[in-house]
């Protein structure tokens, strides 16, 4: 087995320190990010406050790192609610986190190359891992999957739009798992198999690492992006989603460039719009300016005030009309996302959760015992004797269950 080196992550929003369930299954990803590597997705994961998400290893060529222990939850697979997986169904965390995928499957990020191919030592070594990972847990092939496979979500995209890489992919795990010692060698062909050159015209790589920093990937952003980075012209080719990627990863995903080109201000944008510059009609306007909806949201108020109009109070949606269109797909993955594009607290927000998860049949997740119903439970010996068997029969994570054992200290003074 190749080596594979430890780097844990602390970052609450990647590691949360909770147990899963048990592991049930492999999960591959790709990082959609051609210009990193492990260390600087540990660096970002490190330091991220915005988003959940992360994976259990990140492997370049023959270069792991393993960032999030393997019996510890981490957000990588799924937020939906469900898994489209159903031997990954219905798992929850040891802090009550109904995870599903994330609850009990080990995740494993492929980087890029600088082109946006996937290179046969990276695939190599994936192989290696993957059947390590299988055999140790006596997974069968049916537990290894892709993110795609649980939610849909086009990853890896290697593996998504070649069916045959994937299935040789999985070739090399059977392989191993039936007693090889070695993997097969993987062709060029298979891994550059999508190259930089053959992908989407909307590049799918920079629309998930903005998604991953939280930013808006909509194009009239992007373009607006652009302009600021100093890109003239954008339209969305690959050559120029190429350039804009690499400046926002330059600048550690802000979305402010330290130079920003010059634009228009709202006052100038205003006085376009009352000269007709733009036609009529807000969706037309807001197009011909080139700005997102918060930018026109302001050029809006300011011809208004003009006109000595009051800007129309925005009228509060009710928990069933959030939830509608959170049904709907129209505030995207990710409850921090959803909770941001929706614009409520986070009150209101777990009231529209639990409105989406009362459609879908989702009961609630238990509720966590407190430290002296658990202390009265070890007392009375349902847990069995030894502090790390007591731990795992509890399913709680080292901080509590030394909690757990001061109480149970304290009963016996």
């Amino acid at each position: 087995m190749v080596k594979i080196t430890e780097k844990l992550l602390t970052s609450r929003y990647s590691r949360p320190r909770t147990k899963m369930h048990s592991v049930r299954g492999v999960v591959m990803h790709y990082t959609a990010n051609p210009n990193a590597n492990p260390d600087s997705h540990y660096r970002f994961f490190e330091y991220n406050n915005r988003r959940y998400a992360g994976a259990h290893y990140f492997v370049k060529r023959g270069y792991i790192v393993r960032m999030i222990p393997e019996g510890e939850t981490t957000y990588h697979a799924n937020e939906t609610g469900y898994s489209k997986v159903a031997a990954f169904n219905g798992y929850y965390s040891s802090d009550g986190y109904k995870g599903n995928a994330n609850s009990c499957t080990i995740g494993i990020e492929m980087e890029l190359e600088p082109d946006g191919s996937i290179h046969p030592e990276t695939i190599r070594t994936c192989i290696l891992l993957a059947a390590d990972i299988m055999r140790r847990y006596n997974l069968p092939m049916s537990r290894l999957v892709r993110h795609y496979d649980i939610t849909g979500k086009i990853c890896p995209l290697q593996f998504v739009r070649d069916p045959r890489a994937y299935q040789e992919f999985r070739n090399g795990v059977s392989r191993l798992l039936s007693g090889a010692s070695n993997p097969p060698a993987v062709a060029e062909e298979a891994t550059d198999k999508v190259s930089q050159s053959k992908r989407p015209v909307n590049n799918l790589s920079i629309v998930d690492f903005m998604e991953a920093h939280g930013m808006d990937s909509s194009f009239s952003n992007r373009k607006k992006l652009a302009q600021q980075f100093g890109i003239n012209g954008y339209s969305g080719t690959a050559n120029q989603n190429i350039e804009l990627l690499k400046k926002l990863n330059a600048s550690d995903g802000d979305s402010k460039p330290s130079k920003p080109a010059k634009g228009k201000s709202v006052k100038q944008m205003a006085d376009e719009v009352e000269a007709g510059k733009h036609g009529s009609g807000h969706a037309n306007r807001r197009k011909s300016l080139g700005v997102d909806s918060d930018t026109y949201a302001k050029v809006r108020a300011e011809v208004n005030r003009r006109a000595g109009v009051s800007a129309p109070k925005p009228k509060s949606k009710s928990i069933a009309q959030m939830a509608d269109e959170v049904v709907a797909g129209k505030h995207g993955s990710g409850h921090n996302n959803r909770r941001r594009s929706l614009g409520v607290s986070q009150s209101v927000y777990n009231q529209v959760r639990a409105e989406v998860n009362r459609r879908a049949g989702i009961k609630s997740a238990p509720k966590r015992k407190s430290i002296t119903q658990m202390a009265k439970e070890v007392v009375a010996g349902k847990h069995g004797q030894g502090h790390a068997n007591r731990q795992r029969s509890l399913g709680v994570d080292n901080a509590t269950y030394q909690k757990v054992r001061a109480r149970v200290n304290q009963m016996y003074k």
